[in-house]
């Protein structure tokens, strides 16, 4: 890992954005994030929450999924978001659990843009990033390079993942995601396409994204696990 002036270690960002609704992001994201804290890497999980919209309110919630609820004791569980909002520190705290500092909302998390530099890690796995405004086809850019409006720069990411499936109803409600992420973003954007199963489906979406997919997850779980590990391993060795 690169180090800043001083010697301290440079924390790695890594966005992970789904093209499309159900595209699978959250769960490669917390996977990842476990696999690469396996490999001994200081990883955190974030967790974005802007606004109490129905659609950021109807998302589950990793708390839940994840069972952190259970996992830790009552009153241990550091809720990073009301602590940023209060004007606390929170880079001097950590959930961790399964090796990660898990950085997620609960249901009473205020609508606080918590970012990387605010939690402990030296990779943070971003999940659902604030990069676009509006929703669905409407959506553009929050940034063109230099932040700003509540979004976040290209500075801010060391690797930008995005997430497809390849079925074609998928591919379609995505495309103009993925157009805008290879336009904005394309030097550190990599396409990850998930739940890949049936080749000659695979082949088409690439055809509709114009190009090939950098990583690919395999439907069947097993494969799958085994997909994560590798790509775990690759982050971990590329930064």
């Amino acid at each position: 890992m690169e180090r800043e002036a001083g010697g301290s270690r440079k924390k790695k960002v890594i966005g992970i954005v789904g093209a499309s609704g159900g595209a699978g992001a959250t769960f490669i994201a917390t996977s990842l994030a476990v696999a690469m804290a396996a490999l001994g890497a200081g990883t955190a999980f974030l967790q974005t929450h802007l606004c109490g919209c129905r659609e950021c309110l109807s998302r589950p919630l990793p708390y839940y999924e994840l069972g952190l609820d259970n996992a830790f004791l009552p009153g241990r569980f550091a809720d990073l978001f009301a602590l940023k909002h209060a004007g606390g520190r929170t880079d001097n705290r950590a959930n961790l659990y399964r090796g990660v500092n898990w950085a997620v909302r609960r249901p009473a998390s205020p609508p606080v843009l918590l970012e990387p530099g605010d939690i402990a890690g030296d990779y943070v796995i971003w999940d659902e990033p604030p990069l676009f405004t509006g929703a669905g086809g409407g959506q553009t850019p929050l940034f063109t390079g230099a932040g700003g409006d509540g979004g976040v720069s290209g500075a801010d990411f060391d690797l930008l993942l995005l997430v497809l499936r390849p079925e074609r109803a998928h591919m379609m409600a995505g495309l103009d995601t993925l157009r805008i992420c290879l336009s904005c973003w394309g030097g550190i954007c990599r396409l990850v396409f998930n739940m890949t199963a049936d080749r000659a489906a695979l082949r088409q979406a690439e055809h509709l994204a114009g190009r090939k997919g950098d990583f690919y997850i395999a439907k069947d779980p097993a494969q799958a696990d085994e997909d994560i590990r590798r790509l775990a391993a690759y982050l971990v060795t590329l930064f």
